[in-house]
């Protein structure tokens, strides 16, 4: 097994789930086919209780959501103890990419010399903001978008109906994560028509009305950033699909094709430029947002390059 593997892609994509797999299979006790499932190490592994496996995450105490120093001092300090249980110890940490500079300077030295025993496993959204020195490190995954007819397939065997299955598994855009997630919480669904119905109403809006468009938005959330982001992700997927029209693509492509209708005609709101320029505007901002930038600021300046041009 390799001493540190980096998984990058989007949430949902199954990081997660591969670094829990990967764990397993270091650690089962099965003779047979591994991991089993169903040995004790794979069970503690399973529910988060196994003394040699150890998830790290942002700290409490980082205001802008970022894995620290003491963290970091942490990690390298139970690398250095032998495995109490199992045969290797792993350590995941997730988002690596959201380690502070000092963070990633005090596990360089643990990247390149490792103990024999223990494995390093880094899940990130994308490898750019990861130092060369760290990526040259590891052995590199990037988790690609899974086909729907494979999605839809997976969900039917979790219980979904056919139509269920093939609606969330478009709307996933080949995430299984995401996919199940959506499948189980009818309200993330229910916001998602909110979203589209606020959308249709921005492409006809004038710029005037900016800045309501933009408390509409933050309106009833209960944890501004968080839940407009959510929000944000709809928005980003519905100007892909103007985008998509626009270019005469398939409609098979279009990932909101349940509002097919309404898309059209909002494609005739914007130019290409315009499109692509909204779309751009909705990953800045919800870049901001996740660095805790003040969502009133954020999706005030957002709408001003979402509502279309030439509206006064």
């Amino acid at each position: 097994m390799h001493h540190a593997y980096l998984f990058a892609g989007p949430s949902g994509s199954g990081k997660r789930e591969m670094a829990r797999f990967l764990a397993q299979l270091a650690n089962c006790e099965s003779d047979g086919e591994r991991p089993c499932g169903v040995c004790h190490q794979c069970h503690l592994i399973e529910t988060g209780n196994h003394p040699d496996v150890s998830w790290i995450g942002p700290s409490e105490k980082s205001k802008k959501g970022h894995i620290t120093i003491e963290q970091a001092q942490a990690v390298r300090t139970e690398i250095s103890r032998i495995p109490v249980l199992g045969r290797r110890k792993v350590v995941t940490l997730d988002p690596a990419d959201e380690m502070t500079q000092d963070a990633v300077n005090c596990l360089l030295k643990t990247f390149e010399e490792p103990p024999a025993y223990a494995t390093l496993v880094l899940l990130v959204g994308d490898t750019a903001n990861i130092l060369p020195t760290v990526l040259s490190r590891c052995q590199v995954t990037r988790f690609k978008p899974a086909p729907r007819d494979v999605i839809a397939a997976w969900l039917i065997d979790q219980g979904a109906d056919a139509e269920q299955a093939g609606h969330v598994a478009r709307l996933s855009e080949g995430r299984p994560g995401e996919a199940l997630r959506l499948l189980k919480d009818a309200e993330a669904l229910a916001k998602r028509e909110r979203t589209l119905v606020w959308l249709k109403a921005v492409a006809l809006a004038p710029r005037t009305d900016a800045l309501r468009l933009a408390e509409d938005l933050r309106m009833g959330t209960s944890d501004e950033g968080a839940d407009v982001a959510d929000s944000l992700r709809w928005a980003g997927s519905w100007f892909r699909d103007i985008s998509a029209i626009q270019a005469r693509c398939d409609r098979s492509l279009v990932v909101n094709a349940d509002h097919l209708d309404t898309l059209e005609a909002a494609s005739r709101s914007y130019t290409t430029t315009q499109a692509l320029a909204a779309a751009a505007a909705i990953l800045s901002a919800r870049r901001y947002l996740a660095g805790n930038g003040n969502a009133t600021l954020v999706t005030e300046c957002l709408l001003m390059d979402l509502i279309p041009w030439g509206d006064s």
